[in-house]
């Protein structure tokens, strides 16, 4: 490599880059803030970032990090990537990451830094060297200060790094698609469920279901047989002929004696003769013809009187006769009306051909609950199959990691234990429960048990089946307590259908051989071991740029010279790795191939140099930064060798 004076970059031959068998970070650029107009070559091999404080070792790794959108997953970090391209870039600042892969292609990687009220809007572009956007399927693996620590107390942390080196993009994938196949069969479970419950609501309604209505109806079919129904109308006719017969001879007496006296008898005679007449004494007697006739009509008055008020007396006789056998058949007919519960026998029979309607309505909805029913049957037998598929899809992921964690066990030479604990992190899970059990009145203690011993479609299964003894004799809660939750999460089925399909992810636990064959959890490790295990299955596997940010922070010096520089040594010629550090076991006993010395102002950082170790000028500006200068260098080694 060729040294270049404070202000320039360094630069190296192309194809040694392009005859590398493994991906290469070539080169990163930023066109405004602090790096404006630097350049920063990496090194196929080693590369490290060596400075003073403020001088933007980190930067540079950070804005790496940030070109690749891959962020860590500790949000305080994450934080602090977006806060140094933010402030340091700011918004509207482009980074360009020219990157090779193990094919030798080249690729180009642009990321915009955006306000920092629209972060997630900033967009990745990958392009290849004709402009042409192209997948970037190999990343970088990116550890920022003091990130390396964190994973080693956080196994979800530990988890994301084994996943990094398996593909599980496959099961990943399905268990999105079979996710999103449970979310709809949920909701189609749901509705046939309520439409289920709202027709069996109207079938069995107290009042009009059908029971109900078939009790009803047969009392009324039952009473309506009885012969009175029939009969009655017949007593009513003749009650009505009594009657009217009576009316009718009155009317007609009183009828026949108007119309007698209403005859004008005289005006159908002629004026009688008086005296004078020639013929009187022979006419005379025809004089009398109209008062004889009148006294004949009121004779025949008086006899039609007494024939009449005979018959009507005898018609009164049969009336008086009639009555109480008729007053006794309707109250008969009407105590069986009230029976019925109808004023007469129409309405009656009109109230049962009603309930015939109904009957038939309801039984239109006993097709509609079979017709359901069986659609039910099918959307969860269809439920049960994603549910199997997601276990499987579980399963695979899980075995794949299984598999990695005994392939690296053995890389570490078995130091390193990493067991895969399948479904052991339940902080999802626990929170969704808490969640959908507050106002249920059982105790949040309980409830956190239920969640670690009770797996989620055990839990849903028993609510589902109103199945206590499953949960109780799994978690041991308080029987009341798990009454509680059933009940409770029995009402929304919605959100009990989404606790099934919480994911219960795998975890790690590792653990480290402290001495010959006795293994500690790495929680129960000192700081600086965890960090040790972590680094070291960091650096265990892959052939992706590995960047670490100070990977001296809490490791102890034998540790960084015995395993970290050995394996820099033996591992560089097929990966890159790029590290900025303040450690001279690194840099110097690595033997970095390319070293970046940086320097800066409040406002501006730069290359003050770049070469490689052997490199005259190079070489004193890393003796001044890792070693304090000559004098302290020359102080130390002459204090080690006097002893």
């Amino acid at each position: 490599l060729a040294h270049f004076d404070s202000g320039t970059v360094a630069q190296f031959a192309p194809e040694n880059a392009a005859v590398s068998k493994y991906p290469i970070i070539h080169n990163m650029t930023v066109t405004q803030g602090f790096f404006k107009g630097v350049t920063f070559n990496f090194h196929p091999n080693l590369t490290c970032l060596v400075g003073g404080t403020g001088t933007g070792k980190s930067t540079v790794i950070e804005f790496l990090r940030y070109c690749f959108n891959d962020l860590s997953s500790f949000q305080e970090i994450s934080e602090d990537t977006y806060g140094k391209v933010e402030k340091l870039i700011g918004p509207g600042g482009k980074v360009t990451v020219k990157y090779l892969t193990d094919n030798g292609d080249e690729l180009f990687i642009t990321r915009e830094v955006n306000d920092p009220r629209y972060r997630d809007e900033t967009n990745l572009s990958v392009t290849d060297k004709d402009a042409n956007e192209v997948l970037l399927v190999n990343k970088p693996v990116f550890f920022s200060q003091g990130e390396i620590v964190r994973i080693a107390m956080n196994p979800v942390a530990q988890l994301e790094l084994i996943d990094r080196y398996i593909d599980t993009a496959s099961e990943n994938y399905l268990e999105q698609e079979l996710t999103q196949k449970l979310e709809t069969n949920a909701s189609q479970l749901v509705e046939v469920g309520n439409a289920l419950n709202a027709l069996r609501e109207q079938l069995n309604d107290p009042e009009k279901g059908k029971g109900a209505i078939e009790k009803e109806r047969n009392r009324l079919q039952e009473h309506l047989k009885n012969p009175i129904f029939a009969e009655f109308p017949k007593w009513e006719t003749e009650n009505r002929f009594i009657k009217a017969t009576i009316e009718g001879v009155t009317n007609s007496q009183q009828a026949s004696k108007e119309s007698l006296k209403s005859v004008p008898i005289e005006d159908y005679f002629p004026k009688p003769l008086d005296n004078t007449s020639p013929n009187y004494a022979n006419l005379s007697k025809l004089n009398d013809a109209p008062k004889t006739i009148q006294t004949i009509v009121a004779g025949i008055q008086k006899q039609l009187d007494k024939e009449v008020d005979f018959i009507k007396a005898e018609a009164e006789k049969i009336g008086v006769e009639w009555e109480p056998l008729f007053s006794a058949q309707k109250g008969e007919y009407e105590q069986y009306l009230a029976q019925l519960g109808a004023d007469d026998i129409n309405r009656a029979q009109k109230l049962l051909r009603s309930l015939n309607t109904r009957l038939g309505e309801l039984e239109e909805i006993e097709k509609r609950i079979i017709s359901n029913t069986t659609k039910e049957s099918r959307i969860r037998e269809e439920r049960n199959n994603f549910l199997e598929q997601l276990a499987q899809a579980r399963r695979g992921r899980l075995n794949k990691r299984k598999t990695k964690a005994i392939e690296w066990e053995n890389k570490l030479d078995h130091r390193i234990k990493i067991d895969i604990e399948p479904e052991s992190d339940i902080s999802r899970y626990l929170l969704k429960l808490i969640e959908l059990t507050t106002g249920s009145n059982a105790r949040k203690a309980s409830v956190k048990v239920v969640a670690q011993y009770v797996k989620p479609w055990e839990l849903v299964k028993s609510v589902l089946n109103d199945d206590i003894n499953l949960i109780q004799e799994k978690s041991d809660v308080d029987v009341g307590d798990v009454r509680k939750i059933i009940d409770w999460l029995k009402q929304n089925l919605t959100a009990l259908l989404g606790l099934e399909i919480v994911a219960v992810s795998d975890l790690p636990r590792i653990s480290f051989e402290v001495e010959p064959g006795q293994f500690k959890p790495i929680n129960e490790l000192a700081t600086g071991t965890k960090s040790i295990v972590i680094v070291s299955i960091a650096m265990v596997e892959g052939n992706y740029p590995l960047i670490i940010d100070q990977p001296e922070d809490s490791l102890n010096t034998e540790f960084i010279y015995n395993q970290i520089v050995s394996k820099l040594r033996n591992e560089k010629e097929s990966r890159q790795f790029i590290f900025a550090s303040h450690n001279p076991n690194i840099v110097v006993s690595g033997e970095t191939d390319l070293t970046h010395v940086l320097t800066a102002t409040a406002s501006q950082g730069e290359i003050k140099s770049s070469g490689g170790i052997d490199h005259p000028v190079t070489n004193k500006f890393l003796l001044l930064q890792l070693e304090g200068g000559p004098d302290a260098f020359k102080l130390r080694t002459c204090k080690y060798q006097c002893t």
